[in-house]
């Protein structure tokens, strides 16, 4: 820790992540906000957890919060009122035709003038837990030529991973090893040879202007301070 201004206060350098994830976290309040507080008597959701809590310890070997009832809750209420299941783009109000609920990643987002496509699969109907549960693990696949063909802006998380990034001088930064999304837009995690270690780079336009899927390339012009 590096000592800050005043005697009892101590400055914690941020990593190129940490910083990349914090931009991304204030860009998204760059789009409108509405914040709806209501209160709510869960003396039911109480008396349910408690009723199910030792059975479900006993099955599947964790404790049960409240996270998935207030998840389901949330289904629910998008199915109810379709308005609200939509993603604000420099373009529109981007409106969802399925309900997807992800704890830690967004869904399919426009960054920039790119456009990254998140493939979702719709499964035949499950009715038992049992027949689920043996689900578990089963990894999918789907064949290139079942997904739908792209714009020439538009590009599959698979494509871009393993893609070699130079800057604008042509000088190699390193290969995109993962594709991140922290609700303000996509980021490419860049993993760099020696000790430099994982950045992350916003997808858009501005910062990377060229995308060679033939080649295997990414042009980026980073800017100063943002990439050490």
């Amino acid at each position: 820790m590096v000592p800050g201004a005043g005697a009892d206060e101590v400055l914690v350098p941020m990593t190129q992540m940490r910083k990349g994830i914090a931009a991304q976290m204030t860009r998204a309040l760059q789009a409108p906000h509405a914040y709806v507080e209501m209160e709510v008597d869960a003396t039911r959701l109480v008396n349910l957890r408690e009723r199910i809590k030792k059975d479900y310890q006993a099955k599947e070997g964790i404790s049960i919060s409240y996270v998935p009832f207030v998840v389901k809750a949330s289904a629910e209420a998008l199915k109810r009122n379709p308005t609200f299941n939509a993603h604000w783009t420099d373009d529109g109000l981007l409106a969802k035709r399925r309900i997807n609920i992800g704890l830690l990643e967004g869904e399919t987002v426009r960054a920039g003038d790119w456009v990254l496509i998140h493939v979702g699969f719709a499964m035949s109907k499950v009715d038992e837990r049992e027949a689920a549960e043996a689900l578990k693990g089963t990894a999918l696949y789907a064949g290139r030529d079942a997904l739908p063909a792209l714009g020439d802006d538009e590009f599959y998380h698979a494509d871009l991973i393993g893609l070699t990034v130079y800057d604008t001088g042509g000088a190699p930064v390193g290969k995109v090893t993962a594709v991140h999304n922290h609700g303000a837009g996509d980021l490419l995690e860049v993993t760099r040879p020696g000790p430099k270690g994982a950045a992350l780079l916003p997808f858009t336009r501005a910062i990377v202007p060229t995308v060679d899927l033939a080649s295997g390339r990414i042009v980026a012009d980073i800017p100063e301070g943002l990439i050490e």
